[in-house]
């Protein structure tokens, strides 16, 4: 698995998907949108990567239930469904990763679902990143796989 990326668990949001901070499309990362609270179907997909992909110990940033986190923004880019769960600002850097897995939709296609957090107990960015063409939809909790389990149907 890719899990801590060279033993580094803490990375700018910029440095996780390989942009610089002084890239243009750097900006586009965060879209800020009227707060709504989670779906009870986004819920569980944050509880599964927690409870199943969890790449360190995550007891922390269990405190606050996922069903408690508010979407305060999604990513610019237009080809993802990656939602932000924390104002995006350079305070909040260096986001941990918390939890790294894989969902494989049944038409074949799979994106990447990597679970971040910053300080020591928020979740702060639930990352959906394109393995296909594009990483457009949310997946169902059947689609998800652990990265070891990935040969398994």
């Amino acid at each position: 698995p890719r899990a801590l990326v060279e033993d580094r668990n803490w990375l700018t949001r910029n440095e996780s998907i390989g942009m610089s901070e002084d890239s243009a499309d750097s900006k586009k990362l965060y879209c800020p949108i009227e707060p709504r609270p989670v779906t009870t179907h986004e819920a569980a997909v944050i509880e599964w990567l927690l409870d199943y992909a969890a790449v360190q110990d995550v007891t922390a940033f269990r405190t606050t239930p996922a069903a408690a986190l508010k979407v305060v923004g999604h990513c610019g880019c237009g080809c993802c469904a990656s939602l932000d769960f924390q104002p995006f600002s350079k305070e909040i850097l260096p986001y941990r990763m918390l939890a790294d897995a894989i969902a494989k939709y049944p038409d074949s296609q799979q994106s990447g679902l990597i679970l971040w957090g910053t300080g020591e107990s928020a979740i702060a960015w639930l990352e959906i990143h394109d393995m296909d063409p594009v990483a457009d939809r949310f997946p169902d909790i059947a689609d998800l796989r652990r990265w070891e389990d990935l040969a398994q149907p």
